[in-house]
């Protein structure tokens, strides 16, 4: 594991020093960071996210903070337009510097500065791309969206050389994070397609490759907040947006059906008759395939009733701490793989409070008027609904590319005309 924690660190300083080196470069730093996750260990099986970690940071982090560091430093922090959302993230810094450390462990610092790291981010990348011309988020959505296509494209490549047994473009991410970064960046496609940048054909294609490469991972909640992304963006009372809607489902369907992903069809089966059980308030039994996930659930809720105000701290140790004390479902000491569940329990109902309020700050700032960015919400409420069945809202790129769509909205509300440059 040193090998790969030494090749991780020299690939992401020698990232770091280009972007200096080539500032013009710098808005595509996240596009080299995919890269870095996804080429250079295209042949190596799937890493558990337990043991590829260096100081706590897990390793597939490394080349998106590399690539998020140059906006750091060139970019100013504060904005006017931003500075309701800045004290708001203040205040959560605050409160959290309180809540974390009743019992010191550097185990939770990666976790606190991840928080820093990220919120700081989005202020900086918001404030470089408020400052620019819109042609720069043209430059950075289009040769994004053609990485992440490519990095699909390995993915499922792997799988069906049988590398890895499900197509996972980064072997170094949880498949999780994976999906959580595919749904995050597909409604960018729209952006494309609406300004010429892409044809319909390659719309379609790209959908395809997205949409099979979550499907080949397996991932309910891939599929979910995916078709609910795209079920958004054709939300109208129009019969042109229903027949794009009923198109959009038809070949969501046409690509799963001829998958064969067996492991998929179980798990979406299993899926059914756990939300089944949950409607009808019946309890799991032992063996069922989401029994482990329904304790989980089951012990988040009995370590938010003990630690209703102020909540655990943030960080999996203090979690753990809180799990070995309040609940006793399971010898499993992990989270719900649910955020507004396991971050109500570390955060406490004013932490909680403090986070959602940031979170409906980014959605109003998102909220930009001009029908054309309609997409940038469906990214928001994307994440808003995988986060129902992932808790990867550490992740970098979600920060950055809030902060991406953040300073677009701005740009558009400072000029004169609405017309792209």
């Amino acid at each position: 594991m040193i090998f790969f924690e030494a090749l991780y660190v020299l690939l992401s300083i020698s990232l770091f020093i280009y972007l200096l080196i080539k500032p013009v470069h710098k808005i595509h730093g996240f596009s080299f960071a995919l890269l870095i996750n996804s080429v250079p260990l295209f042949f190596m099986p799937q890493f558990s996210g337990g043991e590829v970690r260096l100081m706590g940071v897990p390793l597939a982090y490394l080349p998106i903070m590399a690539a998020g560091i140059p906006f750091i430093i060139s970019s100013r922090m504060f904005n006017r337009e931003l500075v309701f959302l800045s004290s708001l993230m203040f205040s959560f810094i605050i409160y959290i510097s309180v809540t974390s450390f009743w019992y010191p462990s550097l185990s939770t610092l990666p976790y606190y500065f991840g928080w820093i790291f990220n919120f700081v981010l989005l202020l900086c990348v918001a404030n470089y791309f408020s400052k620019n011309p819109l042609s720069k988020f043209k430059q950075f959505s289009s040769v994004f969206v053609m990485v992440l296509c490519i990095a699909c494209l390995l993915g499922i490549l792997r799988y069906f050389l049988g590398i890895s047994t499900d197509a996972n473009f980064m072997p170094m991410m949880n498949r999780n994070g994976t999906v959580v970064f595919i749904v995050l960046c597909s409604p960018l496609l729209y952006f494309l397609r609406d300004n010429e940048l892409i044809p319909t054909l390659v719309f379609w294609i790209y959908f395809i490759i997205f949409l099979s490469t979550i499907v080949l991972i397996g991932s309910r909640a891939g599929i979910i907040s995916f078709v609910f992304a795209y079920s958004f963006m054709h939300f109208r009372p129009r019969v042109k947006s229903l027949k794009y809607l009923v198109g959009t489902f038809f070949v969501a369907a046409l690509v799963i059906a001829f998958s064969g992903s067996e492991r998929l069809s179980d798990r979406m089966i299993s899926g059914y008759g756990s939300v089944t059980n949950f409607i009808t308030v019946q309890e799991f039994e032992v063996g069922e395939s989401d029994y482990k996930r329904f304790v989980l659930i089951e012990a988040a809720k009995q370590i938010i009733s003990d630690n209703f105000w102020f909540g655990t701290g943030v960080g999996l140790t203090n979690y753990r701490r809180a799990f070995s004390e309040s609940a006793l479902y399971t010898d499993r000491d992990s989270k719900s793989h649910n955020f507004y569940l396991s971050y109500f329990a570390e955060l406490g109902l004013i932490g909680f409070v403090l986070i959602l309020s940031v979170f409906f700050a980014i959605y109003c700032l998102l909220s930009a008027k001009d029908p054309r960015l309609r997409f940038s919400k469906a990214i928001f409420l994307s994440i808003a609904v995988i986060m129902f069945m992932s808790e990867y809202i550490l992740l970098p790129e979600i920060w950055f590319l809030f902060g991406v769509l953040a300073g677009v909205v701005l740009r558009l509300e400072s000029v004169a005309t609405v017309n792209y440059e």
